[in-house]
């Protein structure tokens, strides 16, 4: 009905909503890619925080009195969204993990699981609510705040250089096993020849023909 009001198909409002769904395709292996470097903290943070507001502003976008203007500001706050919630996707699991603690991490992916069926199954029952109560703009406006209120408290609540610091002890831990590891296989190496019979005897034949 809002795409009709604008001039647009029926098509051009499925591209729209069907562009968050290609981006994320995109987006949440790079981000996989990268979270080792950016950290899964601020990823999480700044990822809630794009989606939140562009969802906010996405509510707005029906004051666009013009049809191309509002296809074209519509793809880009879905498009912008859609890195967003990319990002807060690929960053929520491995957070989500390290924080529930060792041993939990079935429990917690479980639990994750969990509420992503509640949210999908009771989100469009809600939006509906809001939506006859406060129009087109209220629904995306409530859920954009609580995104923004979100990454808010995280940003208070998380400490990304506290995953840095995490992060490069396990890796000095894991550089120092390896390094041990290293030297025990060249003792264990060296050692082995003596007491490996073929040696032996490959050896005692030298020796024999240089007699």
């Amino acid at each position: 009905m809002l795409f009709r009001s604008h001039g647009l198909s029926v098509s051009a409002a499925g591209a729209v909503f069907a562009s968050i769904f290609v981006l994320q395709i995109v987006f949440i292996p790079i981000f996989g890619s990268l979270i080792t470097n950016i950290g899964s903290t601020r990823l999480f943070i700044v990822g809630v925080l794009v989606a939140g507001f562009t969802n906010i502003a996405f509510g707005f976008l029906p004051s666009i009195k013009s049809g191309e203007g509002f296809l074209a500001a519509s793809l880009l706050m879905r498009g912008v969204t859609a890195v967003g919630e990319a990002a807060m996707n690929t960053a929520v699991l491995p957070l989500a993990r390290k924080r529930g603690g060792a041993g939990r991490e079935a429990s917690v992916t479980s639990w994750m699981e969990t509420m992503n069926g509640v949210g999908t199954t009771a989100g469009p029952f809600v939006g509906g609510i809001l939506f006859n109560y406060g129009g087109f703009c209220f629904p995306f406006v409530v859920s954009g705040s609580l995104m923004v209120f979100v990454g808010l408290a995280a940003a208070i609540v998380l400490d990304p250089q506290e995953e840095i610091s995490s992060l490069l002890l396990e890796k000095q831990g894991q550089e120092k096993v390896e390094q041990e590891v290293g030297q025990e296989q060249d003792k264990l190496g060296f050692w082995a020849l003596f007491r490996c019979p073929n040696v032996l005897l490959a050896v005692l034949i030298d020796r024999k023909s240089v007699v």
